[in-house]
C-alpha cells in the first residue's frame, strides 16, 4: 500500500509541477515510510508521485512504475493490492515484459491490454492512476466498494490527484473553505441514522472523492466519472446448510488470499463474531498472523476483551491489549483529526488508532479485519434504525425522508445561520433518499435499508479504518468486502439471517465448529465506548480549552450559544453519572430515531473535534 499523487493539466505543462508534487508526497509519508518516487511525462503536462508502503516486491517494487509500449509511455501509480496478480500475470506474460514481481506492474500491463475494462479484471482493494501517452490522458480507478481512498480537485485546467484531501492542501494554490453540504450530510448522520457522510465529497470545498466502484478520465476535454460497478442484491433460494456451505468456503478463501507473503501481519480481534472468523481462520493456515490487537479503554465495561482473550488463547496468538487510559484517548484527538483529515463523533475511533498503532509497534505491516461483514449481512438488523426500529416508518421513501427531516431542526442549532440552513440539510436528506434508497434495485424495504448502508455507513468505516491504519504505516485487508463474500453474503435471504433474535445467523452457522460456543452465540455489540465518566470530563475540559483558544473566524461557522448550551447540557449529565443518578449507559446509547433527540456526550465530543479540526486546517494551516 502507497501514498499516490497526482499533477495533470494537458494545456501547459504545470509550472514547478516536481516541486509541488515532492510537497504533496511529504504531507503522505506516513502511507509510505519506505521509499519515494516522482514521474514527470516527456511532455511535461503529468507529475505522479508516490510514497511506498513495501509489501508485495519489497526489493523491487518500487513506484511510479513508467513503461513504453508501441512507441507510446505509460505510467501507473497505486495505492493497492491486486490479489489476483499472479493470475493475470499468467495470462499477460506472452506479450509484455515484466521487469518487477510487482502487483502494481500487472495492473499497468492489464490497462495497456484492456484499457477501461481493466477494472473487470483486477480482484482486489485498490486505488490507483495511469498516465496513458497513447491517449494522452489519465485514467483513475476504485475497488467496487472504497476499501481504499481516492481524492481530486481541479485548479482551472489542471487536475489534482491524492490519497488524502491533505495531499491536496499540499499544493500551494488550493484554497481552503469547509464544504457545507458535506457537513450538513456529516451531523444528519450522527444525530440520525449512525455515521455517513457523502460518497463524492471531502470535509473541503472542492476536494471530490471518487465514489467506490467507479473510474474517471481526464484529457484536454475536462475530467468525466462514471460507475463501473455497483452492489447488487439477488437473492437466491437453497438449502440454509448449502448457504452456509459457501460462505465457509467464501470468507476462508479470502482470508488466505489477503495473508501477505513477504511482511509480518496481524490481526484486529475485537471478539465479535467476524474479527473471531479472520483470526481463526489465519491463525490455522500456513502464514500465522504475529500478533492479535484488541481494543481496552479505562474504566470500560464492554466484554470484548474477554471474549478476544478466549479467541486468541485458544488459537495461541499473542493478545496485544494495552489499556488506554482516558487522558491518552484524549491527546489523541489532534493526531486523528490530522490522519482523518476532518472531525469525528466518538472515542470509539480512538480506540482504533491505539490499536494500529500498538500493531506497528508490533512489527506488523498489515492487519486483517472483520469490518464490512455487518453491512452484508444484516449486521446491524438490531442496532440501527430501518431495520427492527422504525422499519414501519421506512418502508417507503417519503416514510425514511419524513423521519430523517425530523432531526433537520437538530443540525441546524449546531450551525450559525449564514454557514447552514435547514434547506441545506434537507437537500442532503433529499439526495441520499433519491441514490441511496431509491436508487436500490431491488423493491423490497429492509433490502433498500441494507442498500442504504451499504452505500453510507459502510465507506465511512473503511475510511477510518484506512486513515488510523496508515497513520502507523499498517495496510488494513478487509476479507468480508472480498467480491465473492459480498456476492454470497447478499444472496442469502434475509429470514435465514435473522433467528432467535440474533443477526448473521448464516454466518455463525458456517463457522460454528471453529469458533468457541460464547462466539458464537453472542448478539451484535458496538466497538468499546468508555462509559467511564473521568473520560466524559475530560472531554468537557478539552471542549472548554478549544473554546479558549478557537479562532473568531469558526464562531461565523458554529453557533457559540448553541455550543454553550451542549456543553452546559454535557456538565449536567456527566454529573448525574457520576452521582449515581443516571447511569453511565445514558451518556453513549444509540438514540432512537423515532424519539426526540436524547444527549448523548458524542454530540459534545463531535464539537469538540470539529473546532480542532478547524483550528488545525483554517488557522495553522496544516500540511500547507
Amino acid at each position: 500500500m502507497c501514498g499516490i499523487n497526482g499533477l495533470v493539466d494537458f494545456s501547459a505543462p504545470p509550472q514547478g509541477g516536481g516541486r509541488i508534487i515532492k510537497k504533496m508526497n511529504d504531507a503522505l509519508a506516513h502511507r509510505g515510510p519506505d521509499g519515494e518516487g516522482v514521474f514527470t511525462s516527456v511532455s511535461g503536462c503529468v507529475t505522479l508521485g508516490s510514497r511506498r508502503l513495501s509489501i508485495v516486491d519489497v526489493a523491487e517494487g518500487g513506484m511510479p512504475i513508467k513503461r513504453e509500449y508501441k512507441g507510446h509511455e505509460y505510467a501507473i501509480v497505486a495505492n493497492a493490492e491486486f490479489f489476483n496478480h499472479k493470475e493475470l500475470r499468467g495470462k499477460l506474460e506472452g506479450k509484455y515484459t515484466f521487469a518487477t514481481h510487482s502487483d502494481v506492474e500487472v495492473a499497468l500491463y492489464a490497462y495497456i491490454e484492456w484499457g477501461d475494462a481493466c477494472v473487470e479484471h483486477l480482484h482486489g482493494q485498490f486505488a490507483f492512476l495511469v498516465y496513458d501517452g497513447s491517449k494522452n490522458r489519465v485514467f483513475l480507478a476504485r475497488d467496487r466498494v472504497g476499501i481504499k481512498p481516492l481524492y481530486y480537485g481541479l485548479l482551472a485546467h489542471t487536475l489534482i490527484v491524492s490519497s488524502e484531501p491533505k495531499g491536496i492542501l499540499a499544493h500551494p494554490d488550493f484554497r481552503r473553505e469547509p464544504d457545507r453540504e458535506a457537513i450538513a450530510d456529516y451531523f444528519l448522520g450522527i444525530l440520525a441514522l449512525g455515521k455517513s457522510e457523502p460518497l463524492d465529497r471531502s470535509f473541503f470545498e472542492g476536494i471530490r472523492s471518487l465514489p467506490p466502484g467507479s473510474r474517471a478520465y481526464f484529457d484536454h476535454t475536462g475530467l468525466s466519472v462514471e460507475r463501473y460497478h455497483d452492489v447488487s442484491l439477488v437473492r437466491r433460494e437453497r438449502p440454509e446448510k448449502e448457504l452456509a456451505a459457501e460462505m465457509r468456503r467464501e470468507v476462508s478463501r479470502a482470508v488466505l488470499e489477503q495473508i501477505p507473503e513477504e511482511v509480518a501481519y496481524g490481526v484486529g480481534l475485537s471478539g465479535g463474531l467476524d474479527s473471531s472468523i479472520v483470526t481463526v481462520v489465519a491463525a490455522r493456515s500456513p502464514t500465522r498472523p504475529s500478533a492479535a490487537s484488541a481494543i481496552r479503554c479505562e474504566g470500560g465495561d464492554n466484554p470484548d476483551y474477554e471474549y478476544a482473550k478466549l479467541v486468541a488463547q485458544r488459537e495461541r496468538i499473542p493478545l496485544l491489549a494495552p489499556v488506554l487510559s482516558s487522558k491518552d484517548l484524549i491527546r489523541d484527538v489532534d493526531r486523528l483529526v490530522a490522519a482523518l483529515d476532518r472531525p469525528f463523533d466518538s472515542v470509539r475511533e480512538l480506540g482504533l488508532f491505539g490499536m494500529y498503532r500498538t500493531l506497528h509497534d508490533a512489527g506488523c505491516k498489515v492487519a486483517l479485519i472483520g469490518e464490512g461483514s455487518d453491512e452484508f449481512n444484516l449486521g446491524y438488523y438490531y442496532a440501527l434504525p430501518g431495520f427492527n426500529e422504525a422499519r414501519e416508518a421506512c418502508a417507503t421513501a417519503d416514510g425514511l425522508r419524513s423521519l430523517l427531516k425530523t432531526r433537520v431542526p437538530d443540525v441546524v442549532r449546531y450551525f450559525s445561520p449564514q454557514f447552514l440552513n435547514e434547506r441545506v440539510v434537507e437537500e442532503a436528506i433529499d439526495r441520499n433518499v433519491r441514490d441511496y434508497y431509491e436508487g436500490c434495485p431491488a423493491g423490497d424495504s429492509l433490502d433498500r435499508m441494507e442498500y442504504y448502508y451499504i452505500k453510507k455507513f459502510l465507506k465511512g468505516r473503511l475510511d477510518m479504518h484506512d486513515r488510523c491504519a496508515m497513520a502507523h504505516a499498517v495496510e488494513a485487508r478487509v476479507p468480508f468486502c472480498d467480491d465473492g463474500v459480498i456476492e454470497t453474503s447478499l444472496s442469502v435471504p434475509p429470514r435465514f439471517n435473522l433467528k432467535d433474535e440474533t443477526e448473521k445467523a448464516v454466518l455463525r452457522s458456517a463457522f460454528r465448529d471453529m469458533l468457541p460456543e460464547e462466539v458464537v452465540n453472542r448478539r451484535k455489540y458496538g466497538l468499546p465506548e468508555s462509559k467511564d465518566t473521568k473520560l466524559h470530563r475530560l472531554v468537557i475540559e478539552a471542549f472548554d480549552a478549544a473554546v479558549a483558544e478557537a479562532d473568531a473566524a469558526v464562531w461565523d461557522i458554529i453557533d457559540k450559544t448553541y455550543a454553550d448550551t451542549m456543553r452546559k447540557l454535557a456538565d449536567e449529565r456527566v454529573t448525574e453519572a457520576e452521582n449515581g443518578t443516571a447511569s453511565p449507559h445514558s451518556l453513549t446509547a444509540p438514540p432512537a430515531i423515532s424519539k426526540p433527540l436524547e444527549f448523548r456526550i458524542r454530540h459534545l465530543f463531535v464539537l469538540l473535534t470539529f473546532l480542532r479540526w478547524y483550528r488545525l486546517y483554517f488557522v495553522e494551516k496544516l500540511f500547507s
